[in-house]
């Protein structure tokens, strides 16, 4: 044997996608531990890159309801000017200004969670945490409407429950967590 070799067992052969002589995969360098942002990097993150698909789909639905809710605050608002011109509204004790105080709430809640929906889509997690606020309280409300009689509401508490139960999912919380 002579200086600098080794009468050892050769090198094994390298594994998929290792480049012969460059450390292990994903580690050019030649290294024992990886640089960051390789696999095996101990500060990177293990939530997942892409948007899981919960949080695009009660984002979506989110934004879908902030829609319909801003068309019939805009309906509404419409109609305080029929109820003012129109007989037929004169012995319901409906006034415009209430067609134009309901309509108002309606059409900037709508906005909320239209602008809400948006920033969960880019990975804000305080806007799914609004998201779940205004459909807690939207909730709330639906049902004093549900003893009352008006079961269409309850379309949109279901419609809220899946929105909320997708951006609140495990998958997605650690996506919002990786996010910040």
């Amino acid at each position: 044997m002579t200086y600098g070799q080794q009468d050892a067992v050769p090198p094994p052969p390298p594994s998929p996608g290792q480049v012969p002589g460059y450390g292990t995969p994903g580690n050019q360098y030649g290294y024992g531990a990886s640089m960051p942002g390789q696999p095996g990097y101990a500060g990177w993150s293990t939530a997942p890159a892409v948007r899981p698909g919960s949080v695009t789909a009660g984002a979506v639905l989110a934004i879908i309801g902030g829609i319909v809710a801003i068309l019939f605050g805009a309906l509404l608002l419409v109609l305080a000017g029929v109820v003012r011109d129109s007989s037929a509204f004169a012995g319901t004790g409906l006034t415009p200004e209430m067609f134009v105080g309901l309509g108002g709430i309606v059409a900037v809640v709508g906005v909320l969670v239209l602008v809400f929906g948006i920033m969960a889509l880019r990975g804000r997690y305080w806007a799914a945490i609004a998201l779940t606020i205004t459909g807690a309280l939207y909730v709330a409300l639906a049902i004093v409407s549900l003893i009352g009689g008006q079961g269409s509401v309850l379309v949109g508490i279901i419609w809220i429950a899946i929105s909320v139960s997708l951006l609140m999912s495990g998958t997605s919380r650690a996506w919002f967590r990786a996010q910040r």
